[in-house]
């Protein structure tokens, strides 16, 4: 909370409460930290896949202002990190921790509850492999759906530009059959 002096937190207020943010994970079940970790992990891809969709689609526009399609790329990868940021995602998992450990025996909350061994070996795991396995499952019907046009011999004149299937023109944007 807050001190009464300043409406911000002081720098020890913040690292109790990344402190007490580790323990009440310490204290959830593997299997949530898991769940909420598999959610974070497709919300991360999601956003991820949102970014190659906003740059990879304006091709007319990456000819003319390529500098205009990053920038349209970089706001969009965003909209997946603000999903992810109520679930478990690793790198919050690894924040929360070793931030009390500085004060030692003054730390406001008993480090005898928890240990860094048991804290990596429920939290962190968990996490990693439910970002991992969230990631990995929403890139699975992607890559099969692309995998089985290219053996279909849809996509095979397109990655060259050669190929006769609808395309976009540099000039207009618009889908013309080549």
């Amino acid at each position: 909370m807050p001190s009464s002096t300043a409406p911000f937190l002081t720098p020890p207020e913040v690292a109790r409460y990344f402190l007490e943010a580790g323990l009440a994970k310490h204290r959830s079940s593997p299997v949530v930290i898991l769940l909420k970790a598999f959610i974070a992990g497709i919300f991360l891809s999601f956003g991820g896949l949102l970014s190659e969709v906003a740059g990879g689609g304006s091709a007319g526009l990456n000819s003319t202002n390529p500098g205009l399609v990053k920038l349209l790329s970089g706001f969009v990868f965003p909209v997946g990190l603000q999903a992810a940021a109520a679930r478990d995602v690793v790198s919050k998992i690894v924040r929360s921790m070793p931030s009390g450990f500085p004060f030692g025996s003054s730390s406001p909350v008993p480090l005898t509850t928890l240990t860094t061994a048991e804290y990596i070996k429920k939290s962190l795991f968990a996490a990693f492999f439910g970002n991992i396995v969230g990631a990995l499952l929403l890139a699975l019907p992607f890559t099969y759906f692309y995998l089985s046009d290219y053996q279909e011999g849809n996509l095979n004149g397109l990655e060259e530009g050669t190929g006769s299937g609808s395309q976009f023109t540099a000039e207009v944007g618009n889908m013309k059959s080549v």
